[in-house]
């Protein structure tokens, strides 16, 4: 299961103003997703604060793992490379 907080536009232009943030989400077909409002989510928070600490930690260890994927792709992929070069060196020598 995911959840995602919604927002809605800021209506006042000040610069005092909250922004609003955005996110794109990928779900797997059998994952269920949850759309939290802010409203709702600050509710939670007030009802018990030490959500936010589980909450920041989930996507602290979300994030290590999305970059260990990114570093382990950056990887393969010059690897691939250095293949296609030898390859490529290797036609032009014979």
């Amino acid at each position: 299961m995911r959840l995602w907080l919604a927002s809605k536009p800021a209506s006042n232009t000040s610069p005092e103003a909250p922004t609003t943030r955005s996110a794109s989400k990928r779900i797997k077909p059998l994952e269920k997703a949850w759309r939290v409002s802010c409203k709702a989510l600050a509710s939670l928070l007030n009802d018990d604060p030490s959500l936010l600490d589980r909450i920041g930690l989930l996507v602290s260890r979300r994030q290590a793992q999305l970059q260990q994927l990114e570093a382990e792709a950056a990887k393969t992929q010059q690897q691939d490379l250095l293949l296609r070069m030898q390859r490529l060196f290797k036609a032009w020598l014979r």
